[in-house]
Formats: structure tokens, C-alpha cells, sequence
């Protein structure tokens, strides 16, 4: 399923009469970070062009009067466009992974939700004091160990996001180091 598809589906979602308010500010979600992504993204590229438009005259000027390598120049814009490139995939991954992280909070939200009425019916069918603060310690346990097993589970999805999401940005890192760095290395 494209990301399209993926946040036309969740819109879909979200406006469908059933849906739930988690659902619907999921949907939300989805469709400003898609929305901040391209706009990022467009207007990074679209200031870099500026930025290399601003600079090929006075460039070429310098390369004819002997100052600067043409291959100089164009190794430095490549070098530029690279980055953008890397800050943009990096970008991408991590709204994906919100986006995971966001399902996942949607279905906490909806199993908690699920949860209340089983658990009123039950508080409800108590005789006794005794019989409620039996369920409620109960119910606090499980409650406990389920609020301990998500957050373990959103620190989980949180450490591999940061990690994905950075991997772009290390791999231009080495990139750039291994190409540039040799030069400082022997001095």
C-alpha cells in the first residue's frame, strides 16, 4: 500500500461514520505530516535551486579567471543536493514511523476504550466491599502490567525509529567524511 493510499485510507476512515475520535485525530496526524513533509521538502530544494542560481555567475567568473575548479563547484552543489537529499529521506522515515506509533496509540486507545465497560459491568456485579477491592486491586495490577508493556513497547518503537531515521544522515556523514576527511587527516 502507498503512502497515498495509506493516508486516503485513514482519511477515510476518520470521516467514516464510525469512526472513532482516535481515529479521527490519527487521521489528522497523518495528513499534516504529509502535508509538513512535501511543503519542507519542496521549499528546501526550491531555496537551495535559488541559492545555485545566485551563485553560477559569479562562479563561472571565478573559473575563467583561473580561481576555482569547475569540477570544484559542481562537486560543491552535488555535495549540497546530496544533503538535502539525506535530510529528506530522513524526514520520510521518520513520519513514517510516527505514523507506526500513531496506530499503535490508536489501538491503546481503542482497547482502553473497549475495556471501560467490562470492567463497570463487573465493579457493578460486586456484593461486597470485600469483592470490590479484590477487582480493583485486580484490575490496578493488570492495569499496571499493561501500562508497563506499552511503554516498553513505545520506547522499543521510539529507539528503532530515531535509529532508522538516522540512518540517512550517518550514511552522508561517512560519505562526506571518507571523501573529505583524508585531506585533514594529513595535516
Amino acid at each position: 500500500m502507498t503512502e497515498k493510499t495509506t493516508a486516503k485510507t485513514f482519511k477515510a476512515a476518520a470521516e467514516a461514520p464510525t469512526a472513532t475520535p482516535a481515529e479521527q485525530i490519527y487521521a489528522a496526524f497523518v495528513e499534516s505530516a504529509e502535508q509538513m513533509l512535501k511543503a519542507s521538502s519542496d521549499a528546501a530544494l526550491k531555496a537551495y535551486d535559488t541559492a545555485v542560481s545566485a551563485t553560477r555567475e559569479p562562479a563561472l567568473t571565478a573559473i575563467k579567471t583561473g580561481g576555482l575548479a569547475m569540477k570544484d563547484y559542481d562537486d560543491a552543489i552535488a555535495f549540497g543536493r546530496d544533503n538535502i537529499d539525506a535530510v529528506t529521506e530522513s524526514s520520510t522515515i521518520a513520519v513514517s514511523g510516527l505514523k507506526d506509533v500513531g496506530k499503535e496509540w490508536v489501538g491503546l486507545v481503542q482497547k482502553s476504550a473497549d475495556d471501560i465497560p467490562a470492567v463497570v459491568k463487573a465493579f457493578a456485579a460486586c456484593k461486597t466491599v470485600k469483592e470490590a477491592t479484590d477487582l480493583h486491586s485486580d484490575y490496578a495490577k493488570a492495569s499496571f502490567e499493561s501500562f508497563t508493556a506499552t511503554a516498553m513497547k513505545f520506547q522499543q518503537l521510539g529507539m528503532k525509529l530515531a535509529t532508522a531515521s538516522m540512518e540517512p544522515i550517518n550514511k552522508r556523514f561517512a560519505e562526506t567524511v571518507s571523501k573529505y576527511g583524508k585531506p585533514f587527516a594529513a595535516v
